[in-house]
């Protein structure tokens, strides 16, 4: 098999997808524009863009874990960008990939030409144009800033307007400074939070609301860890309710009891913000919360209930895909996409990591994207025929803006990772058969169903021995600790409240059949005869 495979781009999403490919005995080669790989988590000073000297994942070590190339023992909870770098490059020198890898190249174009794709690059200041089979875009959402097109901007000094992209080269002008930082998702926060440092004041202004939700419930206890498949499979909505209001309860709306941002949406039905560091800075006077922005006069900025006198703006929008319309000219970027993946007119292009799971990480959806997509294009996998691939894109879709309904107009590809990840196991045949192991393996599918939901549901089959065993390993690791001890607790809350439930059903049901309920004048007798048959139900539990 002599199938050509481009992979544009060095980042998390682009390893994966060369990883699986050569796994597959594809041939594949991935072009990085730098000089190394990492992405964003490539830390450079001199550089716009990327991981801030200072941060840290927002996602529990867990959820970091490639399946088959597990971080040291000793790793933190939420560990350093550095750490996380070094990791990814010791997992390039391991799987033996560098060869793989053309560093310093500029993609000019790409191109369909009758079955081929033409790539044409610049290499070592030469135009170069060579053909492949098939395309894989790992280029990422971090590529093109978005700026607002809001009039309202055009009153202040636009020389003192920074996109957080450019943020690293400019902090030092912040310094003593009063800023308004617009945006309250994770990268306004550990800007507002780095600034609180050096800076005067910060305005942190948050337009329509947006939920916070921390870290951490205890020491190296991981709050994301808080969901399995009994949550999803049996009272989804219902828990996430129950979170959200444990949540306003604990902290306020929103999680932080901030009225300026006040979300409109309930909890899980929006993006999160990982993260209340903030509200330290907030209780500290540094970082004063703030509504949507009103009107601009000079360097005076008005919110609804403040006023604030700003030296600078700083633009913490977000990204666009506009890059994709210079690399990919005969191609319509935008349209939707199979699974988030495959383009529905021909699926010999395709896009990994152009996804953004409220919870969990980017790198775990990456990855089982990257094992979809050699999958297919080794031919070991058939997708359904394009007629079904239109009708599962718009159901798709029509998930998405139900679920997202607040973002999805800005992020349309904001996903719930637990259902997201289930549908392209689906596809590969890795995901867990429950049922199957209801009655062949009680442990393992009590392991999977009631322990914390992670990305190793879906290696427990992998032929290869070493992976299934690692697979094995930390999903009992998972069970074991803090975070699973009390989700099996929560779980067990859940299913008492449930055969209560079911019970009282059971007997009102039994009282009809046998004739209790015969009139309203009737109806103490039918809730002495209720009561007394749920006694008896319940007795024996």
């Amino acid at each position: 098999m002599n199938i050509k495979v481009a992979i544009i781009g060095g980042g998390f999403s682009g390893i994966y997808a060369l990883k699986y490919c050569i796994q597959e005995n594809l041939n594949c080669r991935l072009f990085e524009s730098s000089n190394s790989i990492g992405g964003v988590w490539k830390y450079n000073k001199k550089k716009s863009g990327g991981v801030l000297k200072n941060t840290y994942a927002s996602s529990s070590l867990i959820f970091l874990h490639p399946t088959d190339y597990l971080f040291p023992n000793e790793t933190p909870e939420f560990p350093h960008h550095s750490i996380i770098y070094e990791h990814l490059v010791n997992y390039v020198q391991y799987f033996d990939l560098n060869k793989h890898i053309q560093f310093n190249t500029f993609i000019t174009n790409i191109t369909k030409n009758k079955n081929k794709w033409i790539i044409n690059y610049l290499k070592n200041n030469s135009n170069i144009k060579e053909s492949f089979d098939k395309i894989i875009i790992c280029t990422g959402i971090h590529q093109n800033i978005n700026i607002p097109n809001d009039l309202i901007f055009n009153n202040f000094n636009p020389k003192k307007i920074v996109h957080s992209h450019y943020y690293k080269k400019n902090r030092q002008k912040f310094k003593n400074k009063n800023i308004v930082i617009i945006g309250g998702g994770e990268t306004a926060h550990d800007i507002a939070c780095d600034l609180s440092t050096i800076s005067n004041k910060i305005y942190m202004s948050i337009r329509k609301g947006q939920w916070f939700q921390g870290k951490i419930s205890g020491p190296n206890e991981a709050a994301d860890l808080y969901f399995n498949r009994y949550m999803n499979y049996i009272w989804c909505k219902p828990y996430a309710k129950l979170i959200g209001y444990i949540n306003e309860f604990m902290w306020g709306k929103g999680g932080t009891g901030v009225k300026e941002w006040k979300p409109d949406s309930i909890y899980g039905n929006s993006f999160f913000t990982k993260g209340r560091e903030c509200l330290l800075w907030i209780a500290k006077g540094k970082i004063i919360p703030c509504g949507q922005i009103t009107k601009i006069e000079d360097n005076n900025i008005f919110f609804n209930e403040k006023v604030a006198n700003a030296d600078y703006i700083i633009l913490c929008t977000g990204y666009n895909n506009h890059h994709l319309k210079k690399l990919l000219p005969t191609v319509n970027y935008d349209k939707d996409k199979y699974k988030l993946i495959f383009d529905p007119d021909d699926i010999s292009l395709s896009y990994c990591g152009f996804i953004r799971p409220f919870l969990t990480s980017m790198p775990l959806v990456a990855e089982l994207q990257a094992r979809l997509i050699s999958c297919v294009y080794s031919k070991k996998i058939k997708l359904p025929a394009k007629d079904i691939i239109i009708k599962t894109i718009q159901k798709d879709i029509n998930c998405q803006k139900s679920r997202f309904s607040n973002n999805y107009d800005r992020l349309n590809y904001l996903i719930n990772p637990y259902t997201y990840c289930d549908q392209i196991a689906t596809l590969i045949g890795c995901k867990p058969n429950m049922l199957k192991l209801f009655f062949t393996n009680h442990y393992l599918w009590r392991t999977l169903f009631f322990s914390p939901w992670s990305q190793f549901h879906y290696t427990i089959n992998s032929n290869n021995e070493k992976t299934k065993k690692i697979a094995i390993d930390k999903l009992d690791q998972i069970k074991k600790s803090l975070s699973g001890q009390k989700l099996k607790k929560l779980a067990n809350i859940g299913t008492i409240f449930i055969v209560i439930v079911l019970l009282i059903i059971i007997s009102i049901i039994i009282g009809i059949i046998f004739g209790f309920v015969q009139g309203i004048k009737k109806i103490s007798p039918y809730i002495a005869h209720i009561f007394s048959i749920l006694l008896l139900l319940i007795i024996p539990i």
